[in-house]
């Protein structure tokens, strides 16, 4: 649905085949909403949204709350997330919302500038890497800035190298 029209927990965009590159591309989410949605089902074998690549987009606020920039719902693997701003999400930039069929696998989470957000990343995450990004969350420290083990204590194996977090 367009943002203007959009409805609360509903995504702007939900993928649910694998190999997706969406670039170039301004979303601005709906209050409690993602702007993408990436969705792997564990009882149907064809709905796994993995093997993507987003870049060069920008994730921004409608002035609403609880924004999500991109949702993982499921455990989608080996995804490219980079060179995208999000900017001033009330919720998070990137979440994981469950790991129903899996942990979410090698995502490259590389050279995106993370600003204003109440999160910027906070989602189980094996074998991943999350390389040279700029963060800068909002006053409140109490907020997560990356957090790779968010889902039940999930996730291991992952690479945190040379991000800046300015605050």
């Amino acid at each position: 649905p367009p943002c203007s029209g959009a409805v609360a927990s509903t995504p702007l965009l939900e993928l649910r085949a694998q190999g997706w590159a969406i670039k170039n591309i301004e979303f601005t989410p709906h209050t409690g909403s993602a702007a993408i949605r990436l969705t792997r089902s564990a009882t149907v074998d064809t709905i796994d949204a993995g093997h993507f690549i987003i870049e060069d987009c920008f994730f921004g606020a409608n002035g609403g709350a609880t924004q999500i920039g991109i949702e993982d719902n499921g455990g989608c693997g080996f995804g490219l997330i980079q060179n995208c701003r999000f900017q001033g999400l009330g919720g998070t930039a990137i979440l994981g919302l469950n790991t129903a069929a899996a942990i979410p696998q090698m995502w490259i989470i590389n050279a995106n500038f993370f600003n204003g957000n109440t999160n910027a990343i906070a989602m189980s995450l094996t074998e991943g890497r999350v390389l040279n990004n700029y963060i800068r969350q909002t006053a409140n420290d109490a907020n997560n800035k990356v957090n790779l083990i968010s889902v039940a204590g999930q996730g291991s194996l992952n690479q945190v190298i040379n991000n800046i977090f300015s605050d």
